[in-house]
């Protein structure tokens, strides 16, 4: 499908995006900061969990390893463990997604 510049500067004010194909899209979010600091206060204030997770569901992170690092907080505070970032890393390993998750965190160089 060609489509001209006329045609994409319309679709792009709706804040759409067309992919190689010619699809429309929705644009994706430019908060992916924003997400790690959500996730990053989560790991390390005791009493962010509790209020994120009366707030935010996953599905409102875009990028996937933070979904599934979010699913693994609410899986650890919603059996009462405790979340931080060795429990949260642990718990991901164990259930096979720590790479999926971005990889264990290491402050070594």
């Amino acid at each position: 499908m060609e489509i001209n510049k006329d045609q994409k500067r319309r679709v792009e004010r709706k804040g759409l995006v067309l992919s190689e194909e010619g699809n429309l899209g929705r644009k994706p979010p430019q908060a992916l900061p924003l997400e790690e600091a959500v996730l990053g206060a989560m790991l390390l204030e005791k009493d962010a969990p509790v209020r994120v997770l009366d707030v935010l569901i996953q599905e409102v992170f875009y990028h996937d390893s933070h979904q599934i690092i979010f699913a693994a907080i609410k899986r650890l505070f919603d059996v009462g463990e405790p979340v931080d970032l060795l429990t949260v890393t642990e718990d991901l390993r164990k259930a096979g997604q720590l790479e999926a998750a971005g990889g264990a965190y290491s402050s070594r160089s």
